[in-house]
């Protein structure tokens, strides 16, 4: 089986479903004329998947050693409103200097793991756990190169490493007060092997317990404006978070990724060492302190009260459910639709329509060199709480962004609510950019921006 992957165009392909087409029927009739069989095709695990790259009259040809990204590791089942890709948590850890602290049996603390990303990634780390070790499918399984025997030996030893390695590991410790993302980080642990080793527990960042010698590294991701909320909200989250750290982990590092690194004064701590990472196209920091006395800085924010933080965790609870369902169901529409598209040479299409009472949006695709996603939320009637309603929209943006691995520039969001006469008509934005897509042989301009509609 093969699956042809095309990107890029020229003036005679226009289309890359078409470029696609093209490659395909040419390698195929290849196979056909020398052994006169004409492979199948699979898109989802072929046994060869190959990358057409176009520029104007140039074509570059690979083959796809990987079989699917490398950074999805194979114990992740759902996502919380914000994830973080498993390559770039261990990037954050080997940054922060992990590995030794490690060696030297110190502790490492999450306060805010979410679904136990970073906890998981750091057991792997100093448990000498191959990254890719659940996977069940690679792109060279395929090839004439590969050698069965072979890759199983490395397997095995893989395995008896990783074995040899869980048994010595420090302590590891997540918590969230999200007890939905709790139990999604248990069942991330038990599937990567760790539910023995990783302890997640529910409990505000406020409760954070101090915990015995020998001293570690405190890793946390918190929010940072760019999608869960505003940087003015988020000061006293962090100004929480610097208390936490001088009141019960001193003598630890620490390390916060954040991409508002403004917000790391309200921590109260001056940074030692500043490293600059990508999450998708946001550049983020990862700030890396030494929780001493002689670092503290004058307090600049007043953390909330327990009460204030214990409400807000109530209503973050109450909304965060449903993200798996609504990821499920795309991935779902998407395979399903998918297949419809490709065959009727169409390139835009609604992939959901509030499929799901929880969430009322309709999300629609826009496929061009790269993928826009156009999504329109039915106005939540007055009887539902504004604030619910607005974190609903925001986990649905962030879940949409990552099921279709896009950055969120490339998502646009409209509200539709009953309008009378011609006003749904009237322009909402100025100065929007028009984007290519294609429909068959045609090419269209859409501006995704100024109007409700996109005329498409």
């Amino acid at each position: 089986t093969v699956a042809i992957e095309f990107v890029g165009y020229s003036r005679d392909i226009r289309n890359s479903h078409f470029g696609a087409l093209k490659v395909k029927d040419a390698i195929v009739d290849q196979f056909r004329k020398a052994c006169g069989l004409r492979p199948s095709i699979d898109l989802e695990r072929p046994d060869l998947r190959v990358h057409t790259r176009l520029d104007r009259d140039r074509v570059q040809l690979s083959l796809d050693l990987a079989g699917q990204s490398l950074h999805r590791r194979g114990y992740r089942s759902g996502t919380g409103p914000a994830p973080l890709k498993e390559n770039l948590a261990a990037a954050i850890l080997l940054r922060a200097g992990w590995p030794s602290v490690a060696t030297m049996g110190g502790t490492l603390m999450d306060p805010m793991c979410g679904t136990g990303t970073l906890p998981i990634e750091a057991a792997w780390i100093a448990g000498d756990c191959a990254p890719g070790l659940l996977r069940d499918y690679f792109g060279f399984s395929g090839w004439q190169g590969h050698v069965p025997k072979l890759w199983g030996r490395l397997r095995e030893e893989a395995l008896a490493r990783r074995e040899e390695g869980i048994a010595k590991l420090p302590e590891i410790i997540g918590c969230d007060m999200n007890p939905r993302a709790v139990q999604q980080a248990k069942a991330h642990a038990e599937r990567a092997g760790l539910h023995q080793v990783v302890r997640f527990e529910q409990r505000a960042i406020s409760k954070t317990p101090k915990l015995p010698n020998p001293a570690g590294l405190v890793v946390v991701n918190p929010p940072y404006g760019q999608r869960l909320g505003e940087i003015t909200e988020l000061g006293g989250l962090y100004a929480e978070l610097g208390q936490v750290l001088k009141r019960n982990f001193q003598g630890w590092k620490a390390a916060v990724f954040t991409g508002n690194p403004q917000l790391g004064h309200a921590l109260g701590l001056r940074a030692l060492l500043d490293n600059k990472l990508y999450n998708g196209p946001i550049e983020c920091r990862l700030l890396r302190f030494e929780v001493e006395e002689g670092y503290f800085t004058p307090d600049r924010i007043k953390p909330p009260s327990i009460e204030n933080a214990t409400s807000e965790a109530k209503v973050a609870d109450s909304d965060s459910s449903g993200t798996e369902m609504l990821a499920n169901r795309l991935r779902k529409n998407r395979r399903i639709l998918g297949r419809w598209a490709r065959r009727a040479n169409i390139a835009c299409y609604r992939l959901y329509d509030a499929d799901l009472p929880e969430y009322a949006l309709a999300v629609d695709l826009y496929q061009g060199e790269q993928l826009w996603v156009h999504v329109q939320e039915y106005q939540a009637p007055r009887s539902i709480d504004q604030d619910k309603a607005r974190h609903r929209r925001e986990e649905a943006l962030v879940t949409i962004a990552d099921v279709l691995e896009i950055p969120p520039e490339q998502v646009f969001l409209k509200v539709r609510h009953r309008q009378k006469g011609h006003s749904q008509y009237e322009k909402i934005e100025q100065g929007g950019a028009f984007c290519e897509v294609r429909e068959g042989p045609c090419r269209l301009l859409v501006n995704f921006a100024n109007y409700l509609d996109t005329g498409l």
